[in-house]
C-alpha cells in the first residue's frame, strides 16, 4: 500500500460556461485526511503529514463499515451543528489534543464524520476506486460512527 499521499487540493479556476450541467461540493468546514485501512487498522494523517488516528476514535468504524478490506480513502473530518450544519468551530478543540484521557470524551461531547471525496486504492490497486467506494461527484458516501 502506498503511503506519504497528500490529499488533492482545490484550485481556484474558471466557472464553467453552462452553469446548470455542474454540481458543485459545499465547503465541509473540516479536516482534510488520509485514511488507511490495512490490516484491520485505521490510520489517518493530515496534511502535514502527521497521525491524527487516536483523536477520532469514533472513525475507528471505517474498518467494518469496509468490510475490514484495504483502501486509501481521501476525505474530510468534519463536525455538525445540531443543525446538521458542518462547523469548523466546533471542530476546532478537538484538533490539538494531545492528552489521550480526553480523546474519547471529546468524541461524545463533539462526534464526527469522514467525508469521503475519493477512494484512492483498494485491496492493493492503488488507482482511483471512486467508482467502487463513492465520489462526492457521483454520490455523497458518508461513512458515521456507529451510535
Amino acid at each position: 500500500m502506498p503511503r506519504r499521499l497528500k490529499p488533492m487540493a482545490a484550485k481556484l479556476g474558471a466557472l464553467p460556461p453552462d452553469d446548470e450541467r455542474w454540481s458543485y461540493e459545499i465547503k465541509w468546514d473540516g479536516i482534510r485526511a488520509l485514511a488507511y485501512i490495512e490490516d484491520g487498522r485505521l490510520e489517518l494523517t493530515s496534511r502535514t503529514p502527521i497521525t491524527i488516528t487516536p483523536r477520532y476514535p469514533e472513525l475507528a468504524d471505517l474498518i467494518e463499515q469496509l468490510e475490514r478490506r484495504e483502501a486509501i480513502l481521501d476525505g474530510e473530518i468534519v463536525a455538525f451543528t445540531p443543525d446538521g450544519i458542518p462547523s469548523f468551530q466546533l471542530l476546532q478543540p478537538r484538533m490539538n489534543v494531545t492528552d489521550s484521557r480526553r480523546w474519547a470524551a471529546l468524541a461524545r461531547e463533539v462526534p464526527v464524520v469522514f467525508e469521503i471525496f475519493d477512494g484512492l486504492s483498494r485491496d492493493s490497486g492503488h488507482r482511483s476506486v471512486s467508482g467502487g467506494l463513492g465520489h462526492c461527484a457521483a454520490a455523497r458516501f458518508v461513512l458515521r460512527a456507529s451510535e
